[in-house]
């Protein structure tokens, strides 16, 4: 009943619960305001436990894109409990036969690259650098194992499908299989330095 008017309308910012742990300001104002939409962008991106691409058109959990910006939201916001649910859905995601893991977890479709399942392999070390969590690690060595596995097999098709030059439309075999090779030497590169994390 009545005209809505605009001090009807109650706005309520509403985010996974993340304490902010880092600052930044400096004498560029333009910096300050880029730090500024970083920190809404983040939080904006954070809905039940759930790391999305965006707040307004896709709205999925893109491993790829969450792996990206796992550094910077670790030195801004408390990730520990957020990083250990989402690698929990990583895990039920993964293939259990051949050990890819999905460009979305929990998983929702959508494409992606080797960069994408690599947030398996990365937000474990991530967090055990950053909090000293060694139970992440423990938890998820075995997945991240298959998933370099399964990295150094899909590697190993791509470069025969290369070198059979396989018909018309493979120009750009050579691009996937150097990111999917840098891919699978930082995952494997990871893979290592959790054998040699302490307990």
């Amino acid at each position: 009943p009545g005209e809505l008017t605009p001090a009807d309308i109650d706005g309520r910012v509403v985010h996974t619960a993340v304490e902010p742990t880092g600052e930044f300001e400096c004498s560029s104002d333009r910096f300050n305001r880029i730090h500024r939409a970083f920190a809404w962008t983040q939080r904006s991106n954070m809905h039940g436990g759930v790391c999305s691409d965006c707040p307004h058109a896709e709205r999925l959990p893109y491993t790829g894109d969450g792996q990206a910006a796992s550094e910077a939201a670790i030195h801004h916001f408390d990730m520990a409990a957020v990083y250990t649910k989402w690698l929990t859905d990583m895990h039920d995601a993964q293939n259990r036969r051949d050990g890819y893991v999905p460009h979305t977890a929990p998983f929702q479709g959508a494409g992606g690259g080797a960069g994408w399942g690599s947030a398996y392999a990365i937000i474990p070390w991530r967090c055990y650098e950053s909090y000293g969590d060694t139970q992440i690690l423990r938890e998820h060595y075995a997945g991240m194992k298959k998933w370099v596995a399964y990295l150094a097999a899909v590697q190993a098709k791509l470069e025969v499908a290369q070198a059979a030059d396989v018909g018309p439309g493979r120009t750009d075999l050579g691009g996937q299989g150097e990111c999917l090779a840098e891919m699978r030497r930082r995952a494997a590169a990871l893979q290592l330095r959790v054998v040699g994390a302490p307990d």
